[in-house]
């Protein structure tokens, strides 16, 4: 599950720096000189128009594939092999969560 929350941390890293590139901005802050000078060469190489919507969609797709295998990871070991949906699974947990009832008991 770690290494999916990595891969949609680094989607939203490559997003962010290809709307950087996009806008024609280095990162805020000029964080780094190198990435200055790496954003710089790679849009003498490959033009801003081409380079940031590249970015922005490798990072969106790396986003959508990391949260997807993380939902389906906790789902796959919430859900019991059975045929019950993944709903009814965590309404039985939370009301077992609850503990148990006390009849007769009056506050």
């Amino acid at each position: 599950m770690k290494r999916w929350l990595l891969l949609s941390a680094s989607g939203v890293l490559l997003t962010s720096l290809g709307v950087a590139i996009w806008a024609k901005l280095t990162p805020i802050f000029y964080l780094l000189d190198l990435t200055s000078r790496a954003l710089e060469k790679i849009a003498i190489i490959i033009p801003n128009y081409v380079s940031g919507p590249i970015a922005i969609i490798c990072g969106l797709v790396l986003i959508f594939w990391g949260q997807t295998r993380t939902v389906g990871s906790i789902t796959e070991v919430l859900k019991p092999e059975g045929d019950k949906e993944l709903v009814d699974v965590l309404l039985a947990h939370r009301r077992l969560n609850r503990g148990p009832r006390a009849e007769g008991l009056q506050c």
